[in-house]
């Protein structure tokens, strides 16, 4: 700038296309290259951490559904459980009310009949 003003833009030209014009390209292409060279090792950093998130996020949602269907199974089989027993107890009931209501009408009458074990025969 100073050979602009000094002297005259044909000489800063005329310095510039020696050899200083070319040290000085070599520096920017220098520079350039660091630079480009820099971003490309950034990006595939990136791009393998992309990658890694994605994998882990991934193993995350199949974790996530085995264990769920695992805590389903467990339900349904409590479930049936839960019911297995409901019906049991639900017919022994019937089978007191049963033995209740003989027991009742033949002390009514004064007559009950026991097997070996005193259990009342209906």
């Amino acid at each position: 700038m100073l050979l602009v003003r000094d002297v005259s833009a044909q000489a800063a030209l005329n310095a510039f296309r020696g050899d200083l014009a070319q040290q000085s390209t070599q520096k920017i292409a220098a520079v350039l290259t660091e630079l480009t060279g820099e971003e490309e090792r950034l990006l595939q950093e990136r791009l393998a951490a992309a990658a890694a998130s994605e994998a882990f996020s991934r193993d995350l949602a199949f974790g996530a559904t085995a264990t769920s269907l695992l805590l389903l199974l467990i339900a349904v089989r409590l479930l049936k459980g839960a019911q297995t027993t409901l019906l049991a107890s639900a017919a022994k009931e019937r089978a007191l009310a049963a033995e209740m209501r003989a027991s009742i009408d033949g002390m009514s009458q004064g007559i009950a009949v026991f097997d070996a074990g005193w259990r009342l025969v209906l």
